[in-house]
């Protein structure tokens, strides 16, 4: 791929890649550092052998990827390379084969308990090996640093099944305590299929929330006291299509009276020629909608994107039909 490239000084390896072939970086003299995403799960003999001046890569995946055969090669030289691996992994690498080599392996990433930002919602690492979170309060008053509720929150959420900070993809597998507590300009939420659990006081005090949409078909598990007695009444929770007995014969979630179907994907609401598409080699790019919310949604229902403000950018997306929803309006789009 880019074998005897001399040029090349940093290299970052996309999402979604999987495997590094054999000699793909070879002879790259002027490779100083290398970023591997947490796909790649098999690399070739010789990928950055004779990269003299490569003194770090970094992996994302906390599992060591798959090696060539025979007589495995995959540096020139193991002391001279720092080997960055995520936060929890440290042992792994060291006892597996070949990757046991590095005489330098660092681990980087945030640690359990750290907190960081993304499209202005707040996580909270709960396993670094597994690479988890949760959602976590974000309050308003910087004064308030420390305090346990959400006044930072308002309009409508969308939370997405990952994230990634640092160059580490984390799942988003629970709404942490008193994650939106004291929100009361929070709308409405839409919760994905990763998170499993919603924790206690969760939307307790979200005087004007009206509406959550779930997009798993199976509950999670919803802790006693994680919305006010009087929200059961007053929210409207969304259920993917063909989940509505299972939600309404969950512990807690049954004490909802308003429980309703629908299209994860919305694609029984698409109103064609409403959102102005421009399709590029690279994705999409939407007239007409800067700061608004856009969302993006593959047709299996999986959140893709989640922007909170769209600034006119080309969004870039593999080839694939997708889901936009800019606000209430949904379009199909075939890239």
């Amino acid at each position: 791929m880019f074998y005897k490239c001399t040029a090349l000084s940093n290299a970052t390896i996309g999402n979604g890649v999987t495997t590094i072939g054999k000699s793909a970086f070879e002879s790259c003299t002027g490779l100083t550092s290398i970023k591997l995403p947490s796909s790649v799960d098999s690399i070739g003999n010789y990928a950055f052998y004779k990269c003299d001046s490569l003194t770090s890569i970094y992996v994302a995946s906390p599992t060591p990827a798959k090696l060539g055969s025979g007589r495995i090669r995959l540096v020139s030289d193991y002391n001279s390379t720092t080997l960055y691996v995520p936060r929890g992994s440290l042992t792994t690498y060291q006892t597996t084969n070949i990757w046991k080599n590095f005489v330098n392996i660092v681990e980087y990433g945030l640690k359990v308990g750290d907190v960081f930002e993304v499209n202005n919602i707040n996580y909270r690492v709960t396993s670094d090996s597994l690479q988890t979170v949760e959602v976590t309060y974000k309050s308003s008053d910087t004064s308030k640093n420390g305090v346990e509720y959400a006044d930072g929150y308002s309009g409508t959420i969308v939370i997405p099944e990952s994230v990634t900070n640092e160059g580490l993809t984390y799942s988003v597998t629970s709404i942490g305590e008193s994650a939106f507590s004291g929100c009361t300009a929070l709308t409405g939420v839409e919760i994905p299929a990763s998170v499993t659990m919603v924790d206690m006081s969760a939307f307790i005090g979200c005087s004007a929330l009206a509406n959550v949409n779930m997009t798993g078909t199976t509950p999670p598990i919803l802790n006693n006291g994680s919305f006010a007695d009087s929200q059961y009444a007053s929210v409207i929770v969304r259920v993917p299509d063909g989940a509505l007995a299972a939600y309404q014969s969950a512990d807690n979630w049954k004490e909802f009276k308003n429980i309703v179907e629908y299209d994860v994907t919305g694609i029984d609401n698409v109103v064609e020629n409403e959102i102005a598409v421009k399709i590029s080699a690279a994705g999409l790019s939407l007239e007409g909608c800067e700061g608004k919310p856009v969302a993006i949604y593959k047709a299996n229902g999986s959140l893709v994107k989640n922007i909170d403000a769209y600034d006119g950018s080309e969004i870039v997306l593999d080839k694939c039909v997708y889901i936009v929803r800019v606000n209430n309006k949904v379009v199909k789009v075939k890239l």
